[in-house]
């Protein structure tokens, strides 16, 4: 017997901007809609929050059914793991060898990503939500505010902004 609980318990991490790492990346199809990445990270690290954040998972939903969805998860592919940055066919990742690709090379793989806290329309539950994405060396050079400084040249304060991208998509 299983009794109905009212909340889901889950803490929240404050907004601010986070070093994460990728935990999985699963696809998963949703019945009636289509195909959906499933995104776990722990927290390594915050811009302005303290250490008790350290650890704590961040769960992203992806529904590549939709454009909005396919493109936020090609974003956060292209900042966490060298994806290419060009235009996708809309149908890239229903290709099981491209979900295991990205399965197989995703977990470990340390990025940025800005989180913000977001109200159920349904419910008062409050949700931690990742708005935006940031490749580590971006990370390390964007204030708090989610702001990258203008970069210029190939070296900015010794971090090197330049990322090397990888040639087997």
């Amino acid at each position: 017997m299983v009794m109905p609980t009212y909340s889901s318990g889950f803490d929240l991490p404050d907004e601010d901007i986070y070093l994460l790492k990728i935990k999985e990346v699963k696809f998963v199809e949703v019945e009636g809609k289509g195909l959906t990445a499933k995104v776990s990270n722990t927290i390594e690290e915050g811009k302005s929050s303290g250490s008790e954040f350290i650890g704590m998972m961040i769960f992203d939903n992806f529904p590549l059914y939709t454009k909005f969805g396919l493109a936020r998860f090609l974003g956060l592919m292209v900042k966490a793991i060298d994806l290419p940055e060009k235009d996708y066919d809309e149908n890239y990742f229903v290709d099981a060898k491209k979900q295991q690709q990205v399965s197989a090379k995703s977990p470990g793989n340390i990025y940025g990503g800005r989180v913000v806290h977001t109200k159920s329309k349904q419910s008062d539950n409050v949700f931690a939500n990742l708005k935006e994405y940031y490749t580590r060396n971006e990370y390390r050079i964007v204030g708090t505010s989610g702001k990258v400084s203008k970069i210029t040249g190939d070296n900015i304060g010794g971090v090197s902004v330049k990322e090397e991208v990888d040639s087997s998509w």
